[in-house]
């Protein structure tokens, strides 16, 4: 899964919203531009890199816009030569009037003439509008009076009104194209909701139709039903007829001739077959909303390993962080005993949050809601008028939109959903499925680029996506991915898998650099540092290192208790599972905080915590490290690299067995993650690392056979003993320093040919030099001074 910070590649969670980023370079002398075929050439001056397209100014003086992977390779480049390096912060002011509320988004850029600064205004609500005022078709009147449209109001956005027709198709005009009256109704609706004939004269003909939301709906994929189609399935050995009425994940609700009930046919049903298609019929995404089709007739599919050597420029960012003020914002409990957190995402602007939540009173219920906060000023907007089972919910930057997953009957996730967000809820803009030939056909994750770039994420492959328009732009086949992560500046994508950390430009999907791993890593975390140079990655116990200048892994620090999410605090400081705060140049855990956060994340140099339960939840914001943090100094450390120490086994006889012992394994690990580490293996050492084994409790386990849908009369009864792995580091007898592990009978077991239940249990049981854990930690710190490091955080703060 992708995710900023938290993400969860899960969370790419690639976790989680990200900030529009609007990059200007004026002053640039006019170049030949070629397209990606080299066929088309243009002689034009470089304006702007926005939103993925390029800018440009012809020799005439017109301008035009390009989408910069219709460029070619070398001119891609130039551009981001152009812009590299370049960040914008966001930053917003308010004015109230009546129930409205604008929000001004300025976005600096460095050039080599000094500063630049652009303005974007969005106009968002106060959360105030009753819910009777709602959108809904009404008859718009141009300025001349001549011209008239029933359609219903979607954004104002750059002073330009967006109205979807009764066609569905969305035109997008300047608010003085209407009429006086129309126009302050306008701006009463633009209380948050944030989008005929050629006459060009005619705002509302097809002159105006804003081709970003004019994708195509989808008919129907091959061997799909649809509500309308006339079906034949045999019942009973007799043919029946009759008319799809629902068609809801792998059923089809059919209305039978000549019946009043209403039947459930499988989709899977043998002896199902079509009679009449309606030709009129369209598909639909689980949420209700008219499918478009999506475009993949421009994608590229960008190949993993073809980085070019030298072309990785850091992407820094702007910590908005340091300066703001927190606010602690209460978010009310939950709505019924199942309801639970769904999702929580920040943006990395650090201006929004979005908590998703799911459940109810009924165990199976699917009543979703969000809350949208607003970090600035401590107010939260809450819509419940959402669709059954709405998952992965994601703002994007500036606030204006949100995507999401709405699970089906049939716990599908094969479609997602863009909608404007408002005051008065939302007001869907766009739905697609984001496949086209993988097999696996479930979206893991949403992650936002900019407000019109989307990456979804799937188990085999992650698409980039424009949303207005559902054109993919490029896609790219997972190996294995397990994480992924964005750059301070959000113009590249960190993506992980089984072998290498690969870097790409984020807009474009081309690859910038590449890190080899050591055999064996996955990492399920990433993280780059404030300065875009350096990247972090978390894999159990151990934290690697990365220089993306230098293509290098130049260190591996061990940390216990290392937690699932990985957030650089500052240019020295790691938190891990919003916990364990690491000191990088010292390689030491030098502070921990308790806390029982639901959920965390990181973003502009915050730590965000959703604390409590019941009807006392709190989005408590934190600065790490706090002012009670200590350095660790040296006479505190009694192992430090170096130092020598001696090895020494306890290890039970079945360890000890066969040609090649796992007591050897078990040495050569343990000599190797000493010298890794930095220690001195010697002999009469006063310090010692002792590796132990022993038995653990005897369970009692069942094990029914389901092969081929059939049940053993009577489970198989296995005794298994549990095995205990144990590290200790001893100075002159005394503990120092211990870990445990495990080794537990499998809940499930895989049958090999020819096995029985007692061979498969000692075949999963076998004793593993694994079970002693990654690494050692190359500087020790005694477990009672470590107890005296820590703090605890609750909703009141840092006690």
């Amino acid at each position: 899964m992708l995710r900023h910070n938290q993400l969860p590649v899960t969370s790419l969670r690639l976790a989680g919203a990200l900030v529009l980023c609007l990059l200007f370079v004026p002053g640039t002398q006019a170049r030949t531009w070629s397209d990606k075929s080299g066929k088309q050439k243009v002689e034009a001056e470089f304006l702007e890199y926005a939103n993925g397209k390029v800018e440009l100014r012809k020799s005439d003086g017109t301008t035009v816009k390009v989408p910069l992977s219709k460029l070619s390779k070398d001119d891609q480049r130039y551009v981001r030569d152009l812009v590299k390096g370049q960040s914008g912060g966001g930053t917003t002011s308010g004015s109230k009037n009546g129930n409205s509320r604008s929000f001004s988004y300025s976005y600096s850029t460095r050039t080599n003439n000094g500063n630049t600064t652009t303005e974007r205004s969005v106009t968002f609500g106060s959360g105030n509008a009753a819910k009777e005022d709602k959108p809904k078709p009404r008859t718009w009147v141009d300025s001349t009076g001549k011209h008239k449209i029933r359609a219903t109001f979607m954004e104002l956005v750059d002073g330009k009104v967006r109205l979807r027709r009764e066609d569905n198709k969305v035109i997008s005009f300047p608010l003085d194209k209407l009429s006086e009256r129309d126009q302050e109704e306008v701006k009463r609706l633009s209380q948050g909701v944030s989008l005929g004939d050629s006459d060009p004269d005619n705002p509302f003909g097809n002159s105006s139709i804003d081709m970003e939301f004019a994708a195509a709906p989808v008919k129907r994929e091959p061997g799909e039903y649809l509500k309308g189609d006339i079906i034949e399935v045999e019942s009973f050995g007799e043919l029946k007829r009759g008319t799809v009425i629902s068609a809801d994940g792998h059923w089809l609700k059919v209305m039978f001739d000549g019946e009043d009930d209403i039947d459930s046919v499988s989709r899977n049903s043998r002896s199902l077959r079509m009679i009449r298609a309606d030709p009129n019929a369209v598909a639909r995404s689980a949420s209700g909303q008219v499918l478009s089709k999506a475009d993949f007739s421009s994608v590229e599919q960008v190949v993993l390993g073809t980085q070019t050597s030298g072309s990785f420029i850091p992407d820094p960012g702007l910590d908005s962080g340091s300066s703001r003020r927190l606010r602690a914002m209460r978010l009310g409990g939950k709505k019924g005993f199942f309801e639970d957190i769904e999702s929580f995402t920040v943006s990395p602007n650090g201006e929004f949050a979005l908590v998703s939540r799911m459940g109810g009173s009924g165990v199976h219920s699917k009543e979703a809601r969000i809350q949208i906060c607003n970090l600035g000023t401590g107010k939260v907007q809450e819509i419940t008028d959402l669709p059954a089972g709405f998952k992965l919910a994601t703002m994007s930057p500036s606030g204006i939109r949100i995507a999401a997953v709405t699970e089906g009957k049939s716990h599908d996730k094969k479609t997602v959903d863009i909608y404007n967000l408002g005051s008065n809820g939302l007001s869907h803009a766009i739905s697609w499925r984001p496949f086209k030939e993988e097999f696996f056909k479930d979206i893991q994750d949403l992650t936002w680029i900019n407000d019109n770039l989307l990456a979804t994420v799937g188990r085999q492959t992650i698409t980039v996506w424009e949303v207005e328009s559902a054109r993919a732009i490029y896609t790219l086949t997972l190996n294995g991915m397990s994480s992924g992560a964005l750059s301070p500046g959000l113009n590249q994508f960190a993506i992980a898998d089984s072998k290498a950390v690969y870097i790409l430009d984020a807009a474009t999907g081309e690859p910038l650099q590449q890190v080899a791993l050591p055999q064996g890593r996955r990492h399920k975390a990433l993280a780059f540092d404030p300065s875009g140079q350096l990247l972090a990655g978390l894999d159990g116990n151990q934290v690697d290192l990365m220089n993306l200048e230098t293509g290098e892994v130049f260190d591996t620090l061990y940390v216990p208790d290392s937690g699932s999410t990985i957030a650089w605090t500052d240019n020295e400081h790691l938190l891990l599972g919003g916990g364990n705060l690491v000191h990088v140049p010292s390689q030491m855990t030098v502070w921990k905080y308790k806390h029982s956060a639901s959920k965390t994340a990181h973003a502009a140099g915050i730590n965000w915590y959703l604390l409590g339960s019941g009807n006392n939840q709190v989005l408590l914001p934190l600065r790490l490290p706090h002012v009670g943090v200590k350095s660790i100094s040296d006479d505190e450390v009694v192992l430090k690299s170096g130092d020598a120490i001696s090895l020494e086994f306890e290890l039970i006889d079945n360890l000890a067995s066969g040609a090649r012992s796992v007591r050897q394994e078990v040495e050569e690990k343990l000599r190797r993650d000493l010298e890794d580490a930095g220690y001195v293996i010697g002999e009469n050492a006063s310090a010692v690392l002792v590796a132990r084994t022993e038995p653990g409790e005897r369970r009692e386990m069942l094990y029914e056979d389901f092969h081929v849908g059939l049940r053993r009369s009577k489970p198989d009864k296995v005794s298994v003993t549990e095995r205990l792995y144990t590290l200790e580091l001893q100075i002159d007898g005394q503990v120092v320093w211990q870990r445990r592990r495990t080794q537990g009978p499998p809940h499930h077991l895989r049958m090999q040919k020819g096995e029985n239940t007692n061979q498969a249990v000692q075949r999963v049981m076998a004793p593993s030099a694994g079970y002693f854990g990654q690494g050692i930690p190359g500087r020790i710190l005694p477990a009672d001074k470590m107890n005296q490091r820590s703090s605890e955080i609750s909703a009141t703060g840092i006690r």
